[in-house]
């Protein structure tokens, strides 16, 4: 292809770019792009993620004001601890609804969720459907003894446990898996219209660190 009444062999360095400019900027343009994309997805997967201590979930009929942000920070300064309020009615059974209920357990398999806040039906659901799997039996965590006599009259427990088959039977021996709260006073960003039950998941990162966050939303 002739330019400026040359060969393009016979053209000189300038005349040679502007030519390839004129002919080839969009793809030229659209390769730039590409490689840019590719390099900051490429730095955003390796990238090393943050990861909290104990990372927390409320999910519920809740209200929060203007200091969420605020409390925010407070857990990750104070507690290292991620915190994530969700406005959820578990009655609608709308998306929003169908979302959390897949989003819950995957979070836990990924190691993004230990504690977490329920309402009662959603928590004994989880619990029926997958026996002693999805949450820590909290009587069996040392720490925890003294809270669960403080709180003896406000826990959620359960039988459900696997046969030899694999299977949920509800068996002899009751064990601790929540406790109820009616508001979340160390949460004062939030206003929950309903009773929850705080739990630890059955994946935490850290036991330790997750049974002192759970005592911690559940003061009174």
């Amino acid at each position: 292809m002739e330019k400026y009444g040359k060969q393009f062999k016979d053209m000189n360095l300038w005349e040679k770019i502007k030519h390839i400019w004129e002919y080839y900027r969009w793809h030229i343009v659209a390769t730039i792009l590409t490689v840019v994309v590719t390099v900051n997805l490429g730095i955003t997967m390796l990238r090393p993620q943050e990861v909290d201590s104990v990372d927390v979930m409320i999910v519920g009929r809740t209200a929060y004001s203007d200091g969420y942000e605020e409390t925010v920070d407070m857990f990750k300064e104070q507690f290292d601890a991620g915190l994530e309020i969700v406005s959820v009615d578990w009655e609608q059974g709308g998306e929003m609804e169908m979302v959390m209920l897949q989003k819950i357990p995957l979070m836990m398999m990924t190691n993004e969720l230990d504690v977490l806040a329920l309402a009662p039906s959603r928590f004994e659901l989880y619990i029926q459907q997958t026996g002693p799997d999805m949450f820590v039996q909290l009587d069996t965590i040392p720490q925890l003894e003294e809270v669960l006599e403080e709180n003896k009259d406000r826990l959620l427990t359960s039988k459900y446990t696997f046969n030899e088959e694999g299977d949920i039977v509800e068996g002899d021996v009751e064990h601790v898996y929540g406790i109820y709260v009616d508001k979340f006073k160390n949460v004062p960003c939030i206003r929950a219209s309903e009773q929850m039950v705080v739990g630890i998941t059955g994946k935490p990162k850290d036991v330790q660190k997750a049974a002192e966050m759970l005592a911690y939303l559940i003061e009174e």
